[in-house]
């Protein structure tokens, strides 16, 4: 049987003006459903003072599956920025988008993270890994792969 609507691993709602520490987990699904798929959704939203912080790492999104791939895919989403975010050690690796019998169309982002949206703050982002993700079956997908993407405002420090 095939759901629909939106599947993820951890979800962080929204908590405007909020610190938050989201490390050492791991997250293995078989989602056999359609629509967005996250492994980790940090969606807080982004009204923060000079005082948050975001601490996300040590995660670990592995051996995922999203045969039907109809929708976007983000293994790790970090979009509740602070006005200092700490994303670092993370790995998203040996999963699988698509399969045999269906082609993947949607969108599939490895790590996404837009941070320090409406303060200038501190960013460090570092040792976060991506590696046989996307771990495609036979048929590749049809939607675009982005391994990474870092948005935001502030001082980047990426190394």
């Amino acid at each position: 049987m095939q759901v629909q609507g939106t599947c993820a691993g951890i979800q962080v709602a929204t908590a405007n003006n909020s610190n938050v520490d989201l490390y050492n987990n791991t997250i293995s699904i078989a989602y056999t459903g359609t629509g967005l798929f996250y492994g980790i959704w940090d969606g807080r939203g982004n009204t923060y003072s000079a005082a948050t912080t975001m601490n996300e790492y040590g995660n670990t999104v592995t051996n995922c599956s999203y045969l039907a791939g109809s929708g976007t895919t983000y293994y790790m989403y970090f979009n509740g920025g602070a006005a200092s975010c700490n994303v670092y050690n993370n790995i998203v690796t040996n999963n699988t988008y698509g399969s045999a019998t269906y082609t993947a169309t949607g969108t599939l982002e490895g790590i996404y993270f837009n941070g320090c949206q409406n303060t200038t703050g501190v960013v460090s982002f570092h040792d976060n890994q991506v590696t046989k993700s996307p771990g495609y079956s036979r048929r590749p997908p049809q939607g675009p792969r982005i391994i990474f993407t870092s948005r935001g405002r502030g001082y980047l420090q990426l190394f």
